[in-house]
């Protein structure tokens, strides 16, 4: 059995590469069930507190890292503002980027931990709910639901996005709720949308399925985060557990009477935030608290 799974394993694996942070990931996640990059960023801001790092920032970097491999190895390093020239590199930035991965493998290392025990194959596995306890069982046609789609665009696009178009306070209040889903148990993942500019919407377990909790919208005259209340009844988030939500989030500018037009709605909307919400400057502290007590089903005290 070791040597035909061993065997099969390899053929599976023979033509795929790891060098994307988003392929990285998935590589690892069949062995470990641990949130890869969010792991690495806690040991590392571990490591040296005084410059914290997020996990998107560390994907940037190995994204940033991969693309200049794939131009070395494929376009032999043209400068792409002039193909009579190479790329200038010193070894400064070939020592600084060594750093960086090495220091990444060993922060992988760390968060990964000791390897399970090898399991005998000749003992039947305990059902799932002796070991653990019962778990939710989630009907397989809501679980055919859950459709993220094709993306048009990616993190990379998004963070500049946020960036080139977002007031700096309105850019640190939408960058700290998308920080804020990665870490939060109840993430599932991110889909980056197929709009004119990029977007992203966040999945998160609800309970008894998953629902796209928030979207960041990005442009050039404005950028928003909708809430989207509409999806989250669908499917099946408690009528109280939004009507909460709903009551943390109007003392924002611009929501006072957010409770008042869902109810008249039925909760079938999906309300934006204004500028002036998200420039608040304890506008993601308000809306974070109240995103925590949606997915935990708790009041807001």
């Amino acid at each position: 059995m070791d040597e035909a799974f061993r065997a099969a394993l390899e053929g599976f694996f023979e033509y795929k590469t790891f060098q994307h942070p988003d392929k990285i990931a998935e590589g690892f996640s069949h062995v470990s069930k641990i949130k890869l990059w969010k792991s690495v960023a806690d040991k590392l801001t571990d490591q040296d507190p005084s410059m914290p790092i997020a996990a998107d920032e560390i994907r940037a970097q190995l994204t940033e890292i991969a693309r200049r491999r794939n131009n070395i190895a494929h376009t032999a390093d043209h400068d792409p503002d002039s193909f009579r020239r190479k790329k200038k590199i010193t070894a400064r930035e070939a020592e600084q980027t060594i750093d960086v991965l090495e220091s990444v493998v060993i922060a992988i290392l760390q968060a990964l931990g000791d390897l399970p025990p090898a399991t005998d194959p000749s003992i039947p596995p305990q059902p799932k709910s002796a070991l653990w306890g019962a778990a939710p069982v989630v009907a397989d046609a809501k679980r055919r639901g859950v459709i993220r789609g094709l993306s048009k665009w990616t993190e990379e696009s998004l963070l500049h996005a946020l960036d080139e178009y977002c007031p700096p306070e309105v850019a640190d209040t939408l960058l700290a709720v998308y920080r804020h889903a990665e870490g939060h148990p109840a993430f599932r993942g991110y889909y980056f949308g197929q709009g004119v500019h990029p977007s992203a919407t966040a999945w998160f377990s609800t309970g008894q399925d998953e629902a796209a909790v928030w979207s960041i919208y990005t442009g050039v005259s404005k950028s928003v985060l909708s809430i989207n209340f509409e999806w989250m009844r669908n499917r099946g988030v408690p009528m109280d557990r939004l009507e909460r939500l709903a009551r943390a989030l109007s003392v924002l500018p611009g929501w006072a009477d957010l409770p008042e037009r869902l109810a008249a709605a039925d909760y079938a909307r999906r309300p934006s935030s204004i500028t002036l919400a998200l420039a608040k400057p304890d506008a993601s502290h308000i809306i974070l608290r109240a995103m925590d007590a949606l997915l935990a089903g708790d009041k807001v005290a």
